[in-house]
């Protein structure tokens, strides 16, 4: 596989240093000149023109600003050959269809940070000239630091907001977590909450019980956890959870809506 990629920032370099197999060859364009320059020099990496990589590559993964696609626009209408994976939050498929030569096949990504510690989760969604060898090549970018999941379009504001944004969320709970307690260090509170939040996780996804059954499981009458749980209810956090969530949603879709309308 011949891999191109441009935009070389933090997301673009955790998905090329994750991958299981390093690509024989990969081009690298990056619209800042100065970033361009210090580009590493390697035998499977190295700079390149955009017509380099459009003319070259077999998998091509766009990981530029979304502001920065209009200045492209000349460079990335020539026809190419590779499947355009693109990363660029907000863009829709139909706004990236403009862009290229009629009928490229693109997969819109989502995929987010903890990518790079290979614990991501990545959410993909390709247009209808993409075939499934394409579709395979895409995904490999991803499959070997995230859980891959095939959703359609409609719902990556949602997804924006449970898998984009929400490791921040858990980042914030954490922190106040830890906080929260003047016993233990502070480092120590963090490693022991989130350890504690990864060992939630694997019991959601691997004991079959359902969420209030794993609750239950927790709580005994009038002990410590219905304490906290009832804390918990008594000052709604739920529901400000709840409007947490629903703020990245409407950004999303604020985002979406601009990129749509200024391409």
């Amino acid at each position: 596989m011949t891999l191109g990629i441009i935009g070389y920032g933090t997301m673009a370099e955790a998905i090329y240093t994750s991958l299981k197999t390093t690509p024989t060859n990969c081009l690298i364009y990056d619209i800042d000149p100065q970033k361009q320059q210090q580009i590493t020099q390697t035998s499977t990496q190295q700079n390149a023109t955009l017509s380099d990589i459009l003319s070259q590559a077999s998998t091509i993964l766009l990981a530029i600003k979304p502001q920065h696609l209009p200045q492209l626009r000349h460079h990335l209408s020539a026809k190419t050959k590779a499947v355009i994976v693109s990363i660029l939050a907000g863009v829709q498929l139909k706004t990236l269809e403009s862009y290229f030569y009629p009928n490229t096949a693109i997969i819109r990504a989502m995929p987010n940070t903890p990518i790079q510690v290979h614990s991501g989760t990545t959410i993909c969604c390709p247009n209808n000239h993409c075939d499934s060898l394409q579709q395979q090549n895409g995904y490999k970018l991803f499959n070997n630091a995230s859980k891959v999941f095939t959703l359609s379009e409609d719902s990556f504001d949602t997804i924006t907001g449970l898998c984009g944004s929400s490791p921040a969320f858990f980042y914030r709970i954490i922190q106040h977590m830890a906080q929260s307690q003047h016993k233990l260090s502070t480092t120590d509170a963090i490693e022991l909450i989130a350890h504690s939040m990864i060992g939630a996780a694997n019991m959601v996804l691997h004991s079959k019980k359902t969420i209030d059954t794993l609750i239950q499981d927790v709580s005994s009458p009038n002990g410590t956890t219905i304490a906290g749980l009832n804390k918990f209810d008594h000052e709604n956090i739920g529901q400000r959870l709840e409007k947490m969530l629903q703020a990245s949603i409407a950004r999303a879709t604020e985002l979406g809506l601009e990129n749509k309308s200024n391409p």
